[in-house]
């Protein structure tokens, strides 16, 4: 496996419950934040979201995490500075995953909202029709920020550019020109109680679900990136999840933006860890 001995660091992964060829997901951290605007400190997101999957309570009533057919990866080892190289391998790892085993759901944690850029291009590749829900309290469609199309405020303006589909969800900050954007390209913003018409406009067609937690609130998910006030709560932001996670063909997921330096309580990566957990629960049971 050449892009795993160049591109993934493996010095801290949690147990496996089998190998990647049997796997009905493979996780994969990306510890970059490379573009950060705010607040820099996701690129520790990662490592913060395994430790509390370390420490939480496995068999819950979705099911049993060490019976979820979960494959850990390890983590890109990222370029500094350098998003077109570090989104490079992360999409080189990627396809060595799927050629491994082609029927194999993504689970990315980030680090900052970008990387899922290349996780969106690689399964753009291999299912027709992609659907995008991103779930976010930032649009992400500026055309650029500060002259950089590769950005966490770009991201899902360079997603929307590979021809799939993208449905937003959460949505409470745009710029005039995203605004503009979104009214010219018919895109939607759901919020956490229209879940179902979501679920069943994108049903029957391949879902990657996107999670930038600073969807939640601050008072309720306080490492984040950048925050903003009013937003969901941690059991909206749950069951929004879990409606499109059972009722579509979701073939990938991420949570970005999980902020350590200032998470107190460690309250926003555990937040990220149950919704990464029910996830590969899902995947295991509709493999």
């Amino acid at each position: 496996m050449a892009w795993e001995s160049l591109y993934v660091e493996r010095n801290l992964v949690l147990e496996n419950s089998c190998d990647l060829k049997n796997a009905s997901s493979a996780f994969l951290g990306v510890p970059f934040d490379g573009t950060a605007s705010f607040r820099p400190g996701s690129r520790f997101g990662p490592l913060a979201v395994r430790r509390m999957l370390l420490e939480m309570e496995k068999e819950t009533s979705s099911g049993d995490f060490f019976k979820a057919g979960f494959f850990d990866v390890g983590n890109v080892a990222v370029v500094p500075g350098n998003a077109e190289k570090t989104l490079g391998f992360v999409e080189d790892v990627l396809k060595g995953v799927v050629a491994e085993n082609s029927n194999v759901k993504f689970l990315v944690a980030g680090g900052e909202h970008l990387v899922s850029l290349p996780a969106v291009r690689v399964l753009s590749e291999g299912y027709r029709g992609l659907q995008v829900v991103s779930v976010d309290a930032h649009a992400d469609l500026r055309n650029d920020f500060m002259g950089e199309r590769l950005s966490h405020a770009s991201v899902m303006r360079r997603i929307h550019e590979l021809n799939v589909g993208v449905h937003l969800a959460g949505v409470r900050s745009a710029s005039k020109d995203e605004a503009e954007y979104i009214r010219r390209n018919h895109l939607s913003n759901y919020g956490p109680e229209e879940v179902e018409s979501l679920a069943k406009k994108i049903k029957g067609k391949p879902v990657y679900l996107s999670v930038d937690i600073d969807v939640l609130d601050p008072g309720c998910a306080p490492g984040v990136g950048t925050p903003e006030a009013d937003g969901w709560m941690f059991n909206e932001l749950r069951s929004f999840v879990w409606e499109i996670l059972s009722n579509t063909e979701v073939v990938g997921f991420d949570v970005t933006e999980v902020c350590p330096p200032y998470d107190a309580g460690d309250a926003t990566a555990l937040a990220a860890a149950r919704l990464f957990m029910d996830a590969a629960l899902s995947m295991k049971r509709r493999k």
